[in-house]
């Protein structure tokens, strides 16, 4: 073999051998920069739920009760509103939680109602959840609520009075108040996704004491249910 064949053949290992190190390399930093920027956005999504909380307890604070939402009370409690002719969204008014929306500290309001990791609500069939889009451009908001907490409740005459903490009976950390989507899509076992943070049935929970935590839920468990009131839950 000639000397410029033998450099030639040298080069050709030598740039084989730093493919397969690129290789190696790409193959381990992915999945830790996966990991990292799930990690971030989880944390984040803690970060704004957090803010929510202190909202809220200033809104109870202030009014004794959570507010009476008719309409579809699970989205509708507070977030912002898109328009085809305006870049970015505002804050809904048109939402109870948002017209009494606090001061924020550290997040801005059209964000705090937006988990990072929002990707929708979705199924095995067609137009089945959002489709394509976010549930924060759906809905207004990534953060469903217990709507049990906002429903009212019941009294004489067919009156609806709005529901006060302490008639809840509970201690407040074993009440949730939000939660990203896949809460409900867990707990009702609708069969649609929302698992936003990189493993199925977890998800961010805004507890009414102010606690925020990153729970595995379990549709066969009766705790889990009876944090967000299901219709069919019963003491553990």
């Amino acid at each position: 073999m000639s000397a410029s064949r033998a450099r030639h053949a040298i080069s050709l290992l030598e740039l084989l051998v730093t493919l397969v190190i690129i290789g190696v390399l790409v193959s381990v930093l992915v999945p830790a920069l996966a990991t990292a920027r799930t990690a971030a956005q989880e944390t984040e999504c803690r970060g704004h739920l957090h803010a929510l909380g202190i909202a809220w307890a200033t809104v109870l604070e202030d009014q004794g009760a959570f507010p009476v939402i008719a309409d579809q009370p699970a989205w509708y409690w507070g977030g912002v509103r898109f328009s085809a002719f305006e870049p970015e969204p505002w804050v809904d008014l048109n939402r109870p939680f948002s017209r009494t929306l606090p001061p924020l500290r550290d997040v801005a309001p059209v964000d705090v109602f937006r988990c990072p990791a929002d990707s929708g609500i979705t199924g095995a069939a067609a137009g089945v959840g959002t489709g394509r889009r976010t549930a924060y451009r759906s809905f207004g908001t990534s953060y469903r609520a217990n709507a049990h907490l906002l429903a009212g409740r019941a009294g004489e005459g067919g009156t609806i009075t709005r529901l006060t903490p302490d008639a809840i009976g509970r201690a407040p950390a074993d009440v949730a108040l939000l939660g990203d989507a896949g809460w409900f899509e867990t707990l009702a076992s609708t069969g649609r996704s929302a698992a936003w943070h990189g493993e199925t049935c977890t998800c961010n929970v805004l507890f009414l004491d102010g606690s925020v935590r990153f729970e595995r839920l379990d549709p066969a468990s009766a705790r889990d249910r009876r944090w967000f009131d299901m219709p069919d839950a019963t003491d553990p």
